[in-house]
């Protein structure tokens, strides 16, 4: 059973996660198509939405969801870091992340009972392969 003020944080952190998904999926819709200048400033702002994600999850201590954005953060600052440059395969792992984050919230009452390391799984063999392109899988 939650207090009214873990309930109102939990409310709150629903409605921003949706929002902020729903504008990094918006990004990384046109990420393919941004122009050069365009594409650091578009990989910049998916970090920042990321990273204030990240932020709310753990404060509200579902450490699951933190580790998943952080995986997803990882990606990012591959883009920021010009390791890695935008490719559909990237941006979809990114986009099934995004989707999966959007149904842990529109099921709170088991969010901290679902299993994201497939999610985080996939995330960190996208890493890997960037990181290390010769390897094999």
């Amino acid at each position: 059973m939650m207090d009214a003020e873990t309930r109102e944080a939990l409310e709150t952190f629903i409605e921003e996660t949706r929002e902020r998904v729903g504008v990094m999926d918006e990004i990384l819709s046109g990420l393919l198509s941004a122009q050069r200048g365009r594409v650091a400033e578009s990989v910049q702002r998916l970090f920042r939405e990321a990273h204030s994600l990240k932020g709310s999850a753990n404060l509200l201590g579902l450490a699951d969801v933190g580790r998943l954005v952080h995986h997803l953060e990882d990606v990012l600052d591959m883009f920021r870091k010009g390791m890695l440059q935008p490719e559909e395969q990237s941006i979809q792992v990114l986009r099934d992340a995004l989707e999966f984050l959007n149904r842990l919230v529109d099921n709170v009452r088991i969010i901290k009972l679902v299993d994201v390391s497939p999610q985080i799984q996939r995330l960190s063999t996208l890493v890997h392969r960037l990181q290390n392109p010769g390897d094999p899988l």
